[in-house]
């Protein structure tokens, strides 16, 4: 899974957010995210400033209190939600950690929750297993849906509406874009919507009967949080490319 902040197709290295996994426990033990030896964590060793998944995997573990704790070394493009998965031979239930958005400039910020391992002498404590990984963040719009219709609205005339659905980058609705157009032919109407919170708005163009067709074509979607991308205009029912769509009397 990858959900850090898009980097840029130049750079050496596509981490952006880099938040740290560190786990502690008794009698001073201390383990980072993914150092490892023959597939178990080790103590010690060098931060992972490259995976946005780290994983602590402690081998009979101590009974008592561990701390698990995430670091934010550098978040320049927050904020960046993260999350837990602990296993093992839990004497208690792990407090929940806070879905903690940690925003740039607060590098070196923390968030911690305590996790109880129980005492089990027929399996030695079992195995505690840490994971950490950052939720899934959106970071881009496209176009989902085009959906046309058509109306008679007096003898001479008929009206085409588009209704067009814009979603982010892991299939949710946007609200809040602003999606503009053009009609065909030098086409008058509605040519912007602002799209409600089922990611769906509309526009309109009125029309003679002499007229048979018009084609509304999308130029554009913007968003405050989310970055336009055309080319993954797309719709589910095959009546348009995701981009134009031809309305028919």
């Amino acid at each position: 899974m990858w959900s850090d902040y898009p980097g840029t197709s130049s750079a050496v290295k596509m981490l952006v957010n880099d938040l740290d996994l560190e786990v502690s426990g008794p009698g001073g033990a201390f383990y980072r995210g993914n150092v490892f030896g023959r597939g178990w964590s080790v103590a010690g060793g060098l931060r992972d400033n490259t995976n946005n998944v780290e994983n602590v995997f402690v081998q009979s573990p101590a009974a008592g209190s561990w701390t698990v704790t995430v670091r934010a070394y550098n978040v320049p493009q927050g904020p960046q939600p993260f999350a837990f998965v602990v296993a093992g031979q839990l004497g208690t239930a792990p407090d929940a950690p806070p879905s903690v958005a940690l925003t740039s400039p607060a590098e070196g910020a923390t968030v911690a929750g305590t996790v109880g391992v129980a005492a089990d002498a027929t399996d030695d404590h079992g195995v505690l297993q840490v994971e950490f990984f950052v939720d899934p963040v959106a970071t881009k719009s496209h176009v989902g849906d085009l959906d046309g219709t058509s109306t008679p609205v007096s003898s001479r005339g008929w009206r085409a509406d588009v209704t067009i659905t814009v979603l982010d980058d892991l299939g949710g609705p946007v609200t809040g874009a602003t999606v503009s157009g053009s009609w065909s032919r030098g086409g008058k109407g509605a040519q912007k919507c602002v799209t409600d919170g089922a990611g769906r708005c509309g526009v309109y163009r009125n029309l003679a009967n002499s007229q048979s067709t018009t084609v509304w074509t999308v130029g554009g979607v913007s968003h405050p949080a989310l970055v336009y991308d055309p080319a993954g205009n797309s719709d589910p029912d095959g009546d348009s490319n995701g981009t134009r769509i031809t309305v028919r009397k």
